[in-house]
């Protein structure tokens, strides 16, 4: 499980509790047990006109997984990764935030918990 630290790419909004509401950065460290292994990272969003928030996944700068957080409910996104065991620096990136006031929405990409558990082979 990772603590969460970040802010947005304006430099001034800073992230709690990974709930990032506008587009930047969020890093933990997170603990690699097997070179073969699988990233679980539990992530909900909220659309704007259907579209839904877009996540880069990095361990230690090296670009693992993106996907669409397309659930407004917590749901669990697995990636299988290949990476020396041992401590990483996990980054998750919102790329595509969004208001349109209009319509009342907002798009956001909250994130609850990360975890590395080695692959079954």
């Amino acid at each position: 499980r990772s603590q969460w630290q970040g802010k947005a790419d304006n430099g001034r909004d800073i992230y709690e509790n990974a709930n990032m509401y506008w587009s930047g950065s969020i890093y933990g460290l997170i603990q690699v047990p097997a070179e073969k292994s699988v990233l679980k990272i539990k992530a909900r969003g909220e659309p704007v006109k259907e579209a839904y928030p877009f996540m880069l996944v990095e361990l230690d700068n090296q670009l693992v997984a993106e996907t669409v957080v397309d659930s407004r409910e917590f749901k669990e996104y697995q990636f299988l990764i290949q990476a020396e065991p041992g401590i990483k620096a996990l980054k998750i990136t919102f790329l595509n935030d969004e208001t349109d006031k209009r319509r009342g929405e907002d798009r956001n990409l909250y994130v609850r918990e990360a975890e590395i558990t080695k692959q079954d082979d």
